[in-house]
């Protein structure tokens, strides 16, 4: 049972404002498609109404864009005109308060792939995937303490001690040439990048590239029988050394997949995937993903710009 909210008054007509990146990210996004995935998170037809499930998520990816606590979110909340109106609030409507912010992302559970894949399903099909290559990568994301003691489902990365330095990884798929996220896997950061990157291939694209971590026969083999070309760099074995030709596809392929270190790089500087705010690998993941599905939106408004402008390349 959700909540009735007020209908916009001529109040809220009348300090409507200029057009922002809210306004635009809420007009290019068809939310139809996202607000059914979100269907059942609160099936209770008795109880206290919730709010509307699509204002909550808003919420959400307003946190992602302006880094925002769940306290300080119900404070930006009660206080921006424009935060009311992306997620659809009057201003005579109450805002939900930090601990309802809280308890609807820890709802949203494993629907975090599915959602990522309904906002991907419309920029793709607005051609905004380019779909010429798919860039496969894994970054470190350190636990919001660092240590295994505090967040057991953690992972010691590398060969550090236990108690120094642990997290996750966030395995990604990116769509090369518009560097959108396409899909992502999160797990404990011991995990070895190449264990899920069978599940991060689409199957739609021309290539895959990736570095040497990545590098198995069977994959290749695998990628070649579905016409995929296999952009994965050579991995040495101990006593047999890279061909000339070898060395030489290597050095061509990291220039092709070193876009994808841009879109970790932004995720950790402009999104603070350094090291999520929550414990546990369930709610890691729901930060992680609500990150690139924010990203994602406003890439797309960046795409909309470069093909608006005259030769508008976009780096």
């Amino acid at each position: 049972m959700q909540k009735r909210l007020g209908q916009l008054s001529f109040a809220d007509d009348l300090i409507a404002g200029a057009s922002n990146f809210l306004s635009e990210a809420d007009a290019r996004v068809d939310w139809e498609p996202i607000e059914k995935e979100l269907t059942g998170i609160y099936a209770s037809s008795t109880g206290r109404p919730s709010y509307p499930l699509l204002l909550l998520f808003k919420t959400l990816l307003l946190q992602q864009w302006y880094g925002l606590s769940d306290p300080g979110m119900e404070e930006a909340l009660a206080d921006r005109i424009s935060f009311r109106r992306f997620v659809g609030l009057s201003l005579s409507d109450a805002v939900p308060d930090h601990s309802t912010i809280h308890r609807f992302r820890s709802k949203l559970g494993d629907r975090y792939g599915a959602l990522l894949s309904a906002l991907n399903r419309q920029f793709e099909s607005r051609g905004f995937v380019v779909k010429e290559g798919t860039m496969l990568d894994a970054s470190f994301v350190q636990s919001s303490s660092g240590k295994k003691s505090v967040d057991p489902e953690a992972g010691v990365y590398g060969r550090h001690k236990a108690e120094s330095v642990s997290g996750y990884k966030m395995h990604a798929s990116v769509d090369r040439g518009s560097r959108l996220v396409r899909r992502v896997a999160i797990t404990p950061a011991n995990v070895s990048d190449t264990v899920v990157a069978d599940e991060l291939v689409m199957g739609d694209e021309e290539a895959v590239y990736a570095d040497k971590a990545y590098d198995k026969r069977a994959r290749r083999a695998a990628l070649e029988a579905r016409g995929i070309f296999c952009g994965i760099m050579h991995r040495p074995n101990p006593g047999r050394p890279l061909s000339a030709e070898q060395t030489a596809f290597n050095k061509e392929i990291a220039k092709k997949r070193a876009q994808v270190e841009h879109t970790f790089g932004i995720l950790k500087l402009h999104y603070r995937l350094r090291r999520t705010r929550y414990i546990g690998l369930a709610r890691a993941a729901v930060q992680i993903v609500l990150a690139c599905m924010a990203m994602n939106i406003k890439r797309v408004l960046k795409l909309v710009k470069a093909k608006a402008s005259p030769g508008g390349a976009l780096a």
